[in-house]
């Protein structure tokens, strides 16, 4: 997965010369949700942080509710349930399951996420890397403090994300 991470790392910093004062975000699926490996912090512009396999809210976080859209692996679902519960992670966001529900519906069909909290002070936004077989390998997501962003500079964002500098990512 050397080349993997690579490319990610190589697209990462493209988005970041773009968009400074983003903070860019790489992510995979792992056994109880989306684990965030890289991120760029609007701070530290051009320098790429290696993590150690962070986890990410799965109900507040875009690339969590990302991965809660496009999962498939049964156990992982469950892990994230039983490590997170929407009773107590969820419910206060989404209000029910049928509006989480719905949102992950409407991801699946847009593929993207935007997130509809707090949009008065960030914009935030992810969209999934799929391997061969169509399931989804990573996210890259963005969080945008839009204290520093005009709408045109976040339709820019929003464009590159859509229209991915991902698309060359070897994925195994």
């Amino acid at each position: 997965r050397t080349g993997f991470f690579r490319d990610a790392e190589d697209s990462l910093m493209k988005l970041n010369q773009r968009f400074p004062r983003a903070t860019m975000v790489f992510a995979v699926p792992g056994a109880c949700g989306i684990e965030q490996t890289h991120r760029i912090d609007f701070e530290h512009p051009g320098v790429i942080q290696r993590l150690n396999n962070e986890i990410m809210p799965p109900y507040a976080s875009a690339a969590g509710l990302l991965t809660l859209a496009f999962i498939r692996d049964e156990d992982v679902k469950l892990r994230i349930e039983e490590k997170y519960p929407f009773s107590e992670f969820g419910i206060n966001l989404w209000k029910t399951r049928k509006a989480l529900n719905s949102f992950l519906e409407k991801c699946r069909e847009e593929l993207f996420a935007v997130v509809p909290f707090e949009t008065d002070v960030f914009f935030r936004m992810s969209v999934p890397v799929f391997d061969g077989a169509g399931k989804i390998a990573a996210v890259i997501g963005t969080s945008c403090p839009l204290r520093y962003f005009q709408e045109k500079d976040i339709a820019y964002l929003r464009y590159d994300f859509e229209n991915g500098l991902w698309d060359n990512m070897i994925i195994d």
